[in-house]
């Protein structure tokens, strides 16, 4: 019973992780690249034990450490996690966030089409310099 209340727990963490992301279920699950079910059951706390592989696609999805979720079932706080993972993409990034939305989209497109998508922001950076 213990175990369920713990995979429970985990599971409202998740959530609220992922609606401080402002993400939907359905983009959470792209980005980890696991079923929208696989998810539910997770946000749900309805399933306990999850693949090691599952967990790690998950903590990094919500942008937190890859032990997270292992961690979270400890009694860590999500806060906590929050707090570090932030904290390392800051020194990584130079201080500007990362979105896991963008970078898989990024990493969807071909080198081309990720140099279009420079040039145009670098058009509208450089239309809003004109403008100030």
């Amino acid at each position: 019973m213990a175990r369920r209340r713990n995979w429970k727990a985990v599971g409202d963490c998740v959530r609220t992780r992922r609606v401080e992301l402002r993400l939907r279920q359905e983009d959470a699950a792209e980005v980890a690249g696991i079923s929208i079910a696989t998810w539910r059951l997770l946000e749900g706390g309805v399933r306990e034990g999850y693949r090691n592989s599952t967990k790690v696609a998950v903590a990094q999805a919500l942008r937190w450490p890859q032990d997270a979720i292992d961690r979270l079932l400890a009694g860590a706080s999500s806060g906590a996690l929050t707090q570090e993972a932030e904290a390392t993409e800051a020194k990584l990034a130079g201080g500007t966030p990362f979105n896991p939305w963008l970078a898989r989209r990024w990493s969807m497109l071909s080198r081309l089409e990720q140099k279009r998508v420079e040039a145009f922001i670098d058009e509208i950076l450089a239309s809003r310099r004109q403008r100030h």
